[in-house]
Formats: structure tokens, C-alpha cells, sequence
């Protein structure tokens, strides 16, 4: 009875090991998820902490308002309805399956405002915009996200008071050749809502958007900008060469979908269609990092 005692103390102590190691090892994976996508296989120190009021994993069944100003109805930011002739719609935002789609359609029959936007009309065109309601001076932001072969621009970036930075924009003028560069745009808010565009740049690819997610990182201090795409490195500069006084600033997060009048409107057969986003991730600096 005695040796049974002690046998059996010592498969309940090597389940409990074993059990103590699975959640070591699904602790670490789930740790390792939430890294940096270009730090995920690095064995070098990480210096980021999650900022859970700024990321999202979209699994819920409902936009998470509590993070998320859904542009529409009531609340537009600024008052600013949209690039037109395209505005906002609030129904035009949703969660499918654990993804955020920002869906632009073909919508004349839309109660659209009477206002103009640069002497242009709001008309036919709904689309949709998230903006974040807390704010971050710098870090690392990563959104994994299928853009749409459409003649919508697909845009996600961060925008402050006088300056935004566009970390890409994505338009389809030509559908039998996909897209296989990234357009990042530096804006500079000169009167609202006139603004000027500067420093637009457009980094080749290898492979067209459109086809599949990929995995878009920015990450930025008080003195330079490194943007990444599927984990590699493929810009970097300084902040002032994008214009961006303001970089040390509050900014917030944004995605969204808008016309372009400049590089022309989309017809009825090309919408609708769907900004699809995995997931928005953004990393603090730790204290240690920072120094």
C-alpha cells in the first residue's frame, strides 16, 4: 500500500509537470503571436509591450466602440464625411468571422449629405473608415490585411493634428495587372479640410496585393521611420525627410476606404468591394527600450 502511495504521488507529480509545461509552452506561443511580426523567430531581447487599448484581433461579434469611432450617422471626426463624392456609411463596417470588413458599394440611392467637399458633391459612392479613440506618440503598428483589386483607395495610417502619415494607400486602375508596389503617403494639414499631399512615395513589391493578407508593419521614435511588409524590412528614413514636424505628437489610428477624384471614380460593375483586415497590433517601447 505504501509503494502504491508513492507511485502514485509520482505520476500525479509528472501530470502536473506535464501539464505545468503545456501552458509554459502555449503561454510562450501566445506570446510569441503578439510579438512584432519580424521578431516572432528572433532570439534577441524584445523591448515591446502590447498596447491592448490600441489593438484588436477582431474575434468579437461586435466593433469594439470602446477602441473603434465607427465614421457615419452622427459622429464624423472633424465633421469630415468622406473624400468625395464618396461618404462614409456606418453599415458599410463590420465583422465577419473574425475579420473587419470596410465594404465600398454602389450607393445612389444613400441619403447622402448636401454638403461639398473641395467643391465636390457626395454622391453614388459609400465607404467606411474606423478611427481609434486613444492615442499613441510612437512605437510599432502591424495590420495583417487583404486590399481589394478597386478602384477604392484602401488607405491605413496615423493621423494627428496638422499631419498624417499614410503607411499605404492602395488603388487598382488596372484590374488584369495587380498592384505590386506599396504607395506611402506623407501629409502635411495646411487648413482643414484643404490639406497638401507631399512626399508620396511607391515601393516595389514582389507580388500583387490583391491576392492574398499580408503583413504591414510601421515603427517609428522621434527621429526615424522603418516600414515593413511580410516581416522585411523595406524602407527606411528619417522623419524629417517625410515632412512629419509633428512625429513626436498624440496621433491616432485609422483605416478606411475613400475615392480618388485624381485618379479617377469607380464605375457600378467595379463595386462592391472589401477592405478585409485580419488584425490592427500596436507595440509600445518598454522603459528599457527607450533608453
Amino acid at each position: 500500500m505504501y509503494r502504491l502511495t508513492i507511485v502514485m504521488l509520482v505520476i500525479i507529480h509528472l501530470m502536473g509537470c506535464k501539464q505545468n509545461h503545456q501552458q509554459q509552452i502555449t503561454k510562450s506561443v501566445i506570446q510569441k503571436e503578439l510579438l512584432p511580426f519580424i521578431l516572432q523567430s528572433s532570439t534577441l531581447p524584445q523591448y515591446w509591450q502590447l498596447n491592448h487599448k490600441l489593438s484588436d484581433e477582431f474575434n468579437s461579434t461586435t466593433i469594439d466602440t470602446a477602441k473603434w469611432n465607427v465614421q457615419g450617422v452622427n459622429n464624423y471626426s472633424n465633421n469630415w464625411k468622406g473624400n468625395a463624392p464618396s461618404q462614409f456609411k456606418h453599415s458599410n463596417i463590420y465583422l465577419d468571422s473574425g475579420i473587419l470588413v470596410i465594404q465600398s458599394a454602389w450607393d445612389p440611392n444613400y441619403k447622402f449629405s448636401e454638403a461639398k467637399y473641395n467643391g465636390i458633391a457626395y454622391e453614388n459612392v459609400t465607404t467606411g473608415k474606423i478611427l481609434s479613440k486613444h492615442d499613441i506618440t510612437h512605437g510599432f503598428i502591424e495590420i495583417k490585411a487583404k486590399i481589394p483589386p478597386s478602384k477604392i483607395s484602401n488607405i491605413f495610417g496615423v493621423k494627428g493634428q496638422f499631419n498624417e502619415f499614410q503607411i499605404f494607400e492602395q488603388y487598382e486602375s488596372n484590374f488584369s495587372s495587380p498592384q505590386q508596389s506599396l504607395t506611402l503617403n506623407s501629409i502635411q494639414l495646411t487648413q482643414q479640410p484643404i490639406f497638401n499631399k507631399v512626399n508620396i512615395f511607391n515601393l516595389p513589391l514582389e507580388v500583387a496585393l490583391s491576392n492574398d493578407f499580408h503583413i504591414y508593419g510601421c515603427e517609428w521614435n522621434a527621429h526615424e521611420v522603418k516600414l515593413y511588409f511580410d516581416g522585411k524590412l523595406i524602407y527606411k528614413t528619417q522623419k524629417d525627410q517625410l515632412l512629419w514636424s509633428k512625429l513626436n505628437n498624440t496621433l491616432k489610428l485609422y483605416a478606411s476606404s475613400e475615392t480618388n477624384h485624381k485618379k479617377g471614380l469607380p464605375n457600378e460593375t467595379d463595386l462592391p468591394s472589401y477592405y478585409e483586415i485580419d488584425y490592427i497590433r500596436v507595440w509600445n517601447p518598454t522603459s528599457f527600450a527607450s533608453k
